[in-house]
């Protein structure tokens, strides 16, 4: 029972544990959201005051430039977020398997667990119908005894009754020898 309460708790921390790292995680990416979005209204305020700088065709070739440079840095933006996503899943799917390890193990030692306790009620049931074999045994035995003490109690009282009939059969012949003399 101790043994799988500890499994429990080791498989409650490791939980905690992985949702720590979840959690720090997703604060990381907030931090970097918050840290890129700074960078750009800065990049956005520089570029304003470049733009305001330049001729009308320097600023029409500069916006088909970003314009081009845009489009390739959401292709990127893209492709970096399928990989992240990808990631995760990789992630999420390795968590989940080691997850589902940890419970079918979990699952193995509460069966050990639940065998070796069977297997001890087992015994201890086996035990317990030994004691009451042995008490009726026991039992058996003293009634048994009790039996052939009243057998020779009654084998007793039967000759201590001859022979007191044959004392008594004695004493009357005696009596009436003594009877017949005196007549």
């Amino acid at each position: 029972d101790e043994e799988a309460q500890r499994g429990v708790n080791a498989f409650e921390e490791a939980k905690r544990m992985k949702q720590r790292e979840y959690r720090m995680e997703l604060e990381e990416q907030a931090e970097a959201r918050r840290l890129e979005e700074e960078r750009l209204k800065q990049q956005k305020q520089r570029d304003r005051e470049y733009m305001d700088s330049l001729t009308e065709k320097e600023k029409q070739a500069e916006i088909a430039e970003r314009k081009r440079q845009y489009e390739h840095h959401e292709k990127s933006r893209e492709l970096f977020a399928r990989q992240l996503q990808e990631k995760h899943r990789t992630d999420d799917w390795a968590r989940n398997e080691k997850d589902r390890e940890e419970k079918r193990l979990l699952d193995l030692a509460d069966m050990k667990d639940k065998e070796a306790a069977a297997a001890e009620r087992a015994k201890r049931r086996a035990m317990q119908e030994q004691a009451v074999h042995q008490r009726q045994a026991v039992e058996d035995q003293i009634r048994e005894k009790e039996r052939q003490k009243a057998e020779e109690r009654e084998k007793d009282r039967y000759y201590a009754e001859k022979y007191k009939e044959m004392v008594e059969d004695q004493d009357r012949r005696r009596w009436e020898v003594e009877e017949k003399r005196r007549t």
